[in-house]
């Protein structure tokens, strides 16, 4: 298989090679009732089957993380509202965790388990698909986050979904199997197609994007965005232009972004970015990238502070869950969330394995079935064409599930050498700090053993500005602007970080920004080392009597190449409001200012802001830049 489409190891190793054969599968099938709690997984050409007892959990802690002599532990259904472990917002429709504690267990082929399927021809649906929005009504609540949330500086983007329901006939047992069934022969490219029962309903998934693995003390996360429908009169040109679209790109290096601020978090001891890759799935071709990383967290923990997508939720993430409950009417349920594995390998060493729950239908008993989905909404998005999109992804499941035709791959026969060139050099600007596999040899020896305080503004970008930090020798402390003193004098380490976050610099109504706003002014008359990045950057900004301006398109994820101090450097931004260099400057400020005003970046001698983020995936010299802001700081 190529690199432009390969599959991950991780998904191999992830397989339950160990399972054990407890039945021979003709005693399976007979036992597979409507009464019989079970879950059917399929990853690459392997299918495991569960069965076992239901329980209802409302903490991650809850379930068992040694439960006899099968390798699998747990298999769970995670509802949406589990985030609100981490303390952020979430319409909570008290949902349970449902969790199948196996008690048989069994391994075959993909084409075994399919040889013992009597699919149901003539599964219909029965009457009209409902919606939860209506058209008008989805596309008004899109313009809504666009102006209200995106263009206030409240995020870079944001996932809003509906809701589409009906009823399928037949029900029951032999509709989940067949389209279970379906989606094993027409969903090639998913990370994991599923059907989880717990009694009651049927969860049945053709889930394309994985949602954490952790196997033998690495952790894998995959982040997916962009989509090209196959379906194209000439699909090479289609190809290409996909290939070549800034938005496509950018968008895809935003997720990497929010996905590298999970990895940060988890993996201390470092990690890579791999890709991107082309990922083939029946009908669209998306885009990804690999992050693998060393982990000394517990695989439930890892899981806990990566809830849960930034692709299915926004950035940044804990903002973005507020705007959700702000904007959707319903609980998500099990949308969005996750199906999650636990359990042992052959060396008694814990994992786990989740799937993203999307392109998953929820089928009660008499056959009524939902299904979510949405779209990331960014500042250039059109709410018409968001509408469609929502739409084509449930319809496309729904779709796929009548689908009695496989459809195979086209990619590897009609990609050209030059695509695949084209593809690889995404990565030609971007930071070769994440790329390649991180050690202590970053370890700057002016540098080690100084200490740092980060002041987290409700934007995990802190991880990946406290990894690049802890690699350069730096002890760091990450704490929210509550928990701190505003006086510098009362901080111990030895530089104040005021880091990126959303929101308006302006609106001192938010405590939040109220108590930054008074921790700068304070900085500015004490001996303390500072340093601001994005929305920190406009708070030392407004405190030097810089004015502030909103920018008419929100830079939210954009990389452009500046003159930072007369050097040129390729940067990511992601900020909407901007500090403007029409007032005199304090004498020993200096600013770096473009051609309209905007001011990318301040230096003085106790302290460093930047407009740009150095530690994101964008910025190709970013820790070369925080080495050399640092070390005139503080060595």
């Amino acid at each position: 298989m190529s690199q432009t489409t390969r599959q991950t190891q991780a998904s191999a190793n992830l397989t339950m090679a160990s399972c054990a054969s407890v039945a021979p599968v003709a005693v399976f099938f007979s036992m597979f009732s409507p009464q019989t709690p079970c879950c059917i997984f399929q990853k690459q050409n392997r299918v495991t089957i569960a069965q076992g007892r239901i329980f209802h959990l409302h903490l991650l802690d809850e379930l068992p993380t040694h439960a006899g002599t099968l390798p699998i532990h747990s298999i769970s259904m995670i509802p949406y509202c589990q985030i609100k472990e981490r303390g952020f917002k979430a319409i909570d429709g008290s949902e349970p965790i449902i969790a199948l504690i196996p008690e048989t267990l069994r391994e075959m082929s993909t084409a075994e388990f399919l040889d013992q399927i009597v699919e149901t021809p003539e599964l219909a649906l029965v009457g009209n698909l409902h919606y939860n929005l209506s058209d008008a009504e989805y596309e008004d609540v899109v313009a809504q986050v666009i102006e209200k949330e995106i263009k206030q500086g409240e995020g870079s983007n944001f996932l809003l979904s509906r809701k589409t329901s009906g009823t399928l006939s037949p029900a029951g047992v032999p509709a989940a199997l067949t389209i279970l069934a379906r989606f094993m022969r027409n969903e090639f490219g998913s990370y994991m197609n599923f059907c989880f029962f717990d009694g009651t309903t049927y969860f049945v998934g053709a889930s394309p994007e994985r949602h954490l693995s952790v196997f033998k003390g690495e952790a894998y996360l995959n982040p997916i965005s962009g989509t090209l429908p196959k379906a194209q009169a000439d699909f090479h040109a289609a190809l290409t232009a996909f290939l070549q679209d800034p938005k496509e790109i950018h968008e895809l290096f935003q997720v990497v972004d929010e996905e590298l601020k999970m990895m940060a978090k988890i993996c201390k001891r470092g990690g890579e970015v791999e890709g991107p890759f082309l990922k083939e799935m029946r009908t669209l071709l998306h885009t990804e990238y690999l992050l693998k990383g060393e982990t000394e967290m517990r695989p439930l923990d890892a899981f806990r502070a990566t809830m849960f997508a930034p692709t299915m939720i926004g950035s940044p993430l804990e903002n973005a869950c507020r705007v959700i409950c702000k904007y959707e009417r319903d609980s998500r349920r099990y949308y969005s969330s996750a199906m999650l594995i636990l359990g042992e390998d052959e060396e008694r060493a814990p994992f786990l394995d989740s799937a993203i729950t999307i392109r998953t239908l929820e089928i009660g008993a008499d056959g009524h079935f939902t299904i979510q989905s949405g779209g990331s909404i960014v500042r250039d998005s059109i709410p018409k064409n968001e509408r469609i999109e929502a739409t084509t992804k449930a319809l496309g499941a729904i779709k796929a599930m009548r689908e009695t035709t496989a459809t195979p791959p086209i990619l590897e026969k009609t990609i050209t050498p030059l695509q695949r060139r084209t593809l690889m050099a995404r990565n030609d600007n971007l930071s070769q700090f994440w790329l390649r596999k991180q050690a202590h040899s970053f370890e700057d020896a002016r540098l080690v053993g100084k200490s740092a305080l980060i002041i987290d503004n409700e934007d995990d970008f802190v991880y990946m500005f406290a990894h690049i930090l802890e690699h350069l020798g730096l002890t760091v402390r990450i704490e929210k602007i509550a928990a701190i003193s505003l006086k510098p004098e009362e901080l111990a380490e030895e530089i104040i970080i005021l880091g990126p976050g959303p929101g308006n610099p302006e609106n001192e109504a938010d405590e939040r920004i109220f108590r930054l706003n008074r921790l700068a002014e304070n900085l500015h008359v004490s001996d303390k080392k500072f340093m601001g990045i994005c929305f920190g950057h406009q708070v030392i900004s407004r405190s030097l009597g810089l004015r502030l301006e909103r920018l008419d398109t929100p830079l939210q994820g954009v990389q452009k190449e500046i003159l930072l101090f007369d050097e040129k450097e390729i940067v990511g931004f992601y900020n909407t409001f901007v500090a403007v260099a029409d007032n005199p400057l304090p004498s020993g400020v200096c600013a770096s200012v473009s051609e309209l005003g905007e001011v990318y970046a301040l230096a003085a001698p106790n302290f460093r802001s930047f407009q740009f983020h150095p530690e994101s995936v964008l910025t190709r010299n970013g820790l070369e830049i925080l080495r050399g802001a640092l070390l005139e700081l503080l060595a």
